[in-house]
């Protein structure tokens, strides 16, 4: 017998079919079987997850955005999933650092600046010294130094910083 005689018997008795049925029951078995043990799995295994992303709080009322222009550490979470909050009542503390260090920064590129208008119009208006104004009231210090920015030409000697 040949090869072709082979197939052709087998498609006759339907032994062909047979086995192309079984291999088909077990391509469907093994894909429950997977399904069920993902589900199995899911229902039991915890995943530990830390993820980045925005906060939105949705009241029953009206919906009402709350964001930060200024992105922070969290220092302190003072509500959780489901509660009541009012207005005014203090939902997050952010770590105070990263404000604290662009606030003192600002007030030192200020102080900087007012210095240099001050030695500049002592400057034009040849006076012996320059007159400093009164610091601000939100400065907490005086100026440590009044220098000329980094580069310029400057009569005067160099600060420390």
């Amino acid at each position: 017998m040949t090869s072709t005689d082979d197939i052709a018997h087998s498609h006759i008795d339907g032994s062909f079919r047979r086995q192309t049925l079984k291999q088909a029951r077990r391509t469907v078995q093994a894909i429950v079987l997977t399904i069920v043990i993902a589900i199995a799995w899911a229902s039991i295994a915890q995943i530990n997850e830390i993820t980045r992303g925005d906060g939105r709080v949705i009241p029953l009322r009206r919906m009402q955005t709350i964001q930060s222009l200024e992105g922070g550490i969290l220092a302190d979470l003072a509500v959780h999933e489901g509660d009541i909050v009012t207005e005014g009542e203090i939902l997050v503390r952010l770590d105070p650092t990263r404000s604290q260090s662009a606030f003192r920064a600002a007030e030192s590129e200020i102080s900087a600046l007012e210095a240099e208008v001050a030695r500049l119009e002592a400057e034009v208006l040849e006076r012996p010294r320059p007159r400093f104004r009164p610091p601000h009231p939100t400065q907490h210090r005086p100026p440590s130094c009044a220098c000329s920015p980094r580069g310029a030409p400057s009569s005067k000697p160099p600060c420390r910083r």
